[in-house]
Parts: structure tokens; sequence; C-alpha cells
């Protein structure tokens, strides 16, 4: 009696997990319409008009995501630290000095920041696929379209915006800053491509690639350097999970993230030492990192005079009077410096809240977990020479890998049978016949 109820509730479990793994479209493609509007054209990339109502339409699908997720779902730390670290990083820190910042842009980034934090944790607890192929049907369309006129105004001087500055402008923005898009999306497809659909894989290496040619072409360092260096970890990730070795070491996503923290913060103190310096070189960067070092000395004079809440988020005439730029051109100074210790505290909660814990081993069908905490580490690299706190998309891997880090257990009897959150659904009848024989044997 007792083995059959134990086969019952295995089967039952399986059962389960293969309707959970069912892809609704419809909810697949609302994830993508709100996922594509967090891909933000630059202002220079559209009609006036056209840009004012992808603001208004994006506002409208944030406050309807965080109605229904706070309707639908238990309030958890994730959404918490992530619209508290967006409510101090644009608002609050603004009201509390007073900034010059247009308050529609203020009040416009920080509903972003709730929408964003809302659409992921809801689509993430209630329908993981949906929001996970959401996600990268949104990325690739609004990446597609930036790398067309990446094809069309490769040649242009400064591309799209045909100026003068040493950057190269496209749909979402200059080179540098795209790297946050193409990353984060490359893993996505990857991830999915492990959990869900094999073909996803061959879209990964696909976006890999093309973003490697596009940075190369540009010679955009940061941007190449990471995306050759991820490009390299996805061959090392899927070559041993290939070969079945069973388990091997990787540092988890939180262990990466504050590792990438630590090296931003590191390059601003050691900006003038030989060896950064050698580095730089190597690349033909030094004229621009020499700048970036002014931009990172007056980004601290500014913090000092407003170390607890920073400076606020100010109109652009006046960051670039305190910075000789428009933004810090560092993860951790950015931070420090529109919203001061206090934001940048949030910001370790967020990222401490949205990472599991510490695997320091995995088995090997997780490869795909290590695969995104390389993307958020390297996304951190680049942003030790260029950062945008509001590229919102970045955060997906570090956000899914909280979700999927965890394993349900299911007690039977003395045994323990873990079923993951998200498994292949062509493996789902291989994966019941295997549980129905190991528990029979184990009760045998």
């Amino acid at each position: 009696m007792a083995s059959r109820l134990a086969l019952n509730n295995i089967i039952d479990g399986a059962n389960s997990d293969t309707r959970h793994n069912s892809l609704n479209p419809l909810y697949a493609v609302l994830f993508s319409v709100g996922f594509a509007l967090f891909y933000s054209p630059a202002v220079y990339a559209l009609p006036m008009l056209m840009f004012r109502v992808w603001q208004v339409v994006t506002c409208a699908v944030c406050v309807i995501a965080t109605i229904i997720y706070l309707a639908e779902c238990k309030i958890d730390a994730k959404w918490v630290s992530f619209s508290c670290f967006f409510f101090v990083y644009y608002l609050y820190s603004s009201l509390v000095n007073d900034s010059n910042g247009w308050m529609v842009s203020i009040l416009y980034n920080t509903i972003r920041g709730f929408g964003f934090a809302s659409l992921v944790c809801l689509g993430l607890s209630k329908t993981p696929r949906e929001c996970i192929l959401g996600y990268i049907v949104g990325g690739l369309v609004m990446c597609g379209v930036n790398y067309v006129t990446f094809v069309i105004f490769k040649d242009s001087s400064s591309g799209m915006r045909l100026n003068t500055t040493l950057q190269n402008w496209y749909f979402l923005g200059h080179d540098n800053e795209t790297v946050f898009y193409y990353l984060p999306l490359s893993a996505a497809c990857f991830f999915y491509g492990a959990k869900y659909s094999r073909r996803f894989k061959a879209v990964g290496f696909i976006v890999l690639v093309l973003t490697i040619v596009m940075f190369v072409y540009l010679k955009s360092a940061a941007a190449m350097t990471v995306s050759v260096c991820f490009a390299v970890f996805v061959c090392f990730a899927l070559a041993r999970d290939g070969s079945r070795k069973g388990k091997w070491a990787f540092l988890s996503m939180r262990q990466t993230v504050f590792i990438g923290l630590f090296l931003a913060a590191a390059i601003v103190v050691l900006a003038g030492s030989d060896l950064v310096i050698s580095a730089v070189s190597s690349y033909g960067k030094a004229v621009t990192f020499g700048f970036r070092q002014t931009i990172w000395g007056n980004s601290i004079e500014a913090l000092s005079n407003s170390p607890l809440f920073g400076v606020g988020f100010n109109d652009e005439t006046t960051r670039v009077a305190m910075l000789s730029f428009d933004h810090s051109h560092n993860v951790v100074l950015q931070v420090l410096f529109q919203s001061g210790f206090f934001g940048f505290i949030l910001f370790l909660f967020m990222c401490v809240s949205n990472t599991g814990g510490s695997l320091l081993r995995i088995s090997i069908d997780r490869s795909e977990i290590h695969i995104l905490s390389a993307c958020m580490f390297l996304c951190l690299v680049a942003g030790c020479v260029d950062y945008y706190p509001d590229l919102f998309p970045q955060f997906f891997p570090m956000v899914l890998s909280s979700f999927m880090v965890h394993s349900k257990s299911k007690s039977i009897g003395h045994h323990s049978t873990l079923l993951l959150p998200l498994t292949s659904s062509s493996d789902d009848q291989s994966r019941k016949l295997s549980l129905i024989s190991d528990s029979v044997l184990r009760l045998d």
C-alpha cells in the first residue's frame, strides 16, 4: 500500500510538472510585447510623437503589471529590493536634493523600475516558460532592429546621430551601451535551449556571433572583450555538458556579481597604476580612459558633497557641468553619484535578494545557470568603464537564476526526489519512467 501511494505521488508530481511546462501562446505574446517596451529606443531614433507614445504605452504596461503582481502574487524580497532601489535611485534622491531633472522623466524611470520588477516576478512565478520566451522574442525584435540600423549606418560618422562624437549611435543607443542588451539576450536563449527547446541554443549562438562581429567592426574595446569572453565560456560550458563528466566547480551568481562590483571599484582606485595603463594602452584606448579618470574624479568630488543620497537625477547640462560627461562611466560610481551610499546599500540588497545562494559545485545539467552567472559577471566587467542602470533587460539573467536555482523537494518515505522548476518537454516521458523505476527499486 505504501509503495503504491509513493508511486502515485511521483506520477502526480511528474504530470503536474509536464502541465506546468506546456506553452500558452497568448501569454508568450503578451510577455513579448511587455519586455520589448523595456528596450527603449533612443530619443533620436524615432519621431518625437512616436517616442512619447512609446513612453505612455510603457507606463501603462508597467502600471498594469504592477497591479496584477500585487493582486496575484505574494510580495517577496526580489520585488521589494528591485523596486526600492529604483525608487531611491530616481525619485527619492532627486526630491531630497531638489535636483533640476525633469520630474516627468524621474517618474517615468521610477515607474519603469516598478514595472520591470513586477513583470519579471509575475512571469517567473506564474508562467515561467512564457516569461522567458517573451523576454527572448521581445529582445530579438528590438535588438534585431538595432542591428539593422548598425548595418545601415555602420560607415556613417557617429551612426544615426550624424554628429562628431566618438561613439557610434544606433536605434537602442551607442555601441558600448547595447552590450547590456545583447549578452543577457544570448544567455536567456541558452537557458531556454537547455530547458525547453534545443533549437534556441542555435539562436543564442547566432545572437552572440552577430554581437561579436558588430563590436569588432566598431572597435568597441569593452563590449568586444566581454562578448568574446562570454562566447568562450559558453563553448566551454556546453562542451562540459556534452562530455557528461559529472560535477564541476564554478562561482554562483551571487559570488560573480559581487566580484564584478569589486572589480568596478578596484579599477577606479587603480586607474593610475602601470598595470591598468598598460592594459588599456594595448587596446589603443589610453586617451579615452584618461578622460574616464577625470569623470571618476569628478564623480567622487560630487559624492563627497552629498554622500548619503547622492546628487539625484539632474538634467544633462547639470550632469555635464558636474562630471564633464552625462554619467559616471562606472557601475559603482554611477549608483553612488546619483543615489549616495543609501542607494548603493539598496543596490547591494537587490543583488543579494535576486541571486541564489552559494553553489560552488553544481550538477552538470545546470551549466545553464553557470551561463547566466557568467553573463551577469561580464556585464559588470563592462560596467567598470561604462554603465546605465536604466537598461532594465540586463537584470533578467540575475532574477531568472534566483527563481530557477532552488529545486523543489518532495519526500517519499525516507527518500527525497528533486523536481526542477523547469524541465525539457522532450524529456518528460523518460523522466517519469526514470522516477518510477528508481522508486520501485528503493521501496523494494
